[in-house]
C-alpha cells in the first residue's frame, strides 16, 4: 500500500468527474475500482470509498485542485511513499486525522 495519486478514468459519483486527481492510500498497481463511493456532504472535496477492511483514515481521498503545484507539475506524479505494514507515512495520516473524525469521538 503506497500514498499516491489517482486519476478517475470513469465514474457514476455525481459531481466526481473524469481526469479529478486524488491525493490517498492506494494499493499497489496499475488502477483500482471501488464497488460504493461517495462525496463527503460536509466536504466535497473528500471522496469517501468502500473498503470496509481497511481503516477509516485511508478510505478517504483528498481532491487536488487543479490549480495547485501538485496538480500542474510532473516531478511526482510517477511515485509514492511506500509503506510497510504497521508503518505510516506521518504527513499524510495527520493531514487525514486532522480533517476526519475516523474514530467517532470528541
Amino acid at each position: 500500500v503506497v500514498w499516491g495519486i489517482a486519476e478517475v478514468t470513469s465514474s457514476t459519483v455525481e459531481n466526481v468527474d473524469v481526469g479529478t486527481h486524488y491525493m490517498a492510500m492506494l494499493p499497489m498497481g496499475e488502477s483500482v475500482s471501488f464497488a460504493k463511493a461517495h462525496l463527503n456532504p460536509e466536504d466535497e472535496s473528500i471522496l469517501v470509498v468502500d473498503r470496509p477492511e481497511t481503516f477509516a483514515a485511508y478510505n478517504n481521498f483528498s481532491k487536488i485542485d487543479p490549480d495547485s503545484t501538485m496538480a500542474s507539475t510532473s516531478e511526482y506524479r510517477d511515485y509514492a511513499l511506500a509503506c510497510m505494514p504497521g508503518i505510516v507515512s506521518g504527513h499524510g495520516l495527520y493531514f487525514r486525522m486532522m480533517r476526519t473524525n475516523c474514530y467517532g469521538a470528541d
